[in-house]
């Protein structure tokens, strides 16, 4: 039966589809992003199952983009049936500008630093409040640390951090004193001890600590 003209003027019913509001929503880049970075240096080799938690995406859309990423070859599957970081990934990260002017103007000098001393000789970029390493040489009887290439530790928890504060504003220093003082977390399960501040000076291009 007809209501009259306000019956054309009526909205129509609303559609049940069971999917999540649009402001709620993942986008495919950012699902896509997420199943990279699930992998990291404790967590090189990863099961799908173990994919899709990390990256908080159900089972079927993990499948799917891990699928994508293998036929890429951004990812590789192993034959215990876990993936790794393929060799196309890192074939698209060795030109990043940062990594790649900075070893190829320090590693002479990095060559002639470890050749002096047989120790370890790390060269790292500071990325906000981190330090990013870029290369590594290690002596066969160098003491052991667990950084590894690419691996992202806070400033005040690494010798080249301290070295980086030094040189940095009193801001930045003060801001990485606050997150010593803080309890380690399993990042920082072997930190330098806790500095007060008043030692950042001493690390400056005078000082000879």
């Amino acid at each position: 039966m007809d209501d009259g003209p306000a019956a054309a003027h009526r909205s129509p019913p609303t559609r049940r589809t069971g999917r999540q509001p649009a402001t709620t929503a993942r986008s495919a880049p950012d699902r896509l992003l997420s199943v990279l970075a699930a992998f990291d240096h404790e967590h090189p080799a990863l099961p799908l199952t173990d994919i899709s938690r990390r990256a908080e995406l159900g089972l079927t859309t993990a499948h799917r983009l891990v699928d994508a990423l293998t036929r890429w070859g951004a990812l590789e599957r192993d034959g215990a049936g876990r993936y790794h970081v393929g060799l196309r990934l890192w074939e698209l990260a060795a030109p990043a500008p940062r990594a790649l002017a900075l070893r190829q103007v320090a590693l002479p000098y990095l060559e002639d630093l470890y050749e002096a001393t047989h120790e370890n000789v790390q060269p790292a970029v500071r990325d906000g409040s981190e330090v990013v390493y870029m290369e590594w040489l290690s002596g066969r009887s160098a003491v052991g640390v667990h950084i590894r290439v690419g691996a992202r530790w806070p400033l005040h928890a690494t010798g080249v951090g301290l070295a980086l504060l030094a040189h940095s504003g009193p801001g930045l220093q003060e801001r990485s004193t606050a997150r010593a003082r803080s309890p380690p977390s399993p990042r920082t399960r072997s930190p330098i001890r806790p500095c007060c501040g008043g030692c950042w000076p001493r690390y400056g291009a005078r000082g000879s600590r």
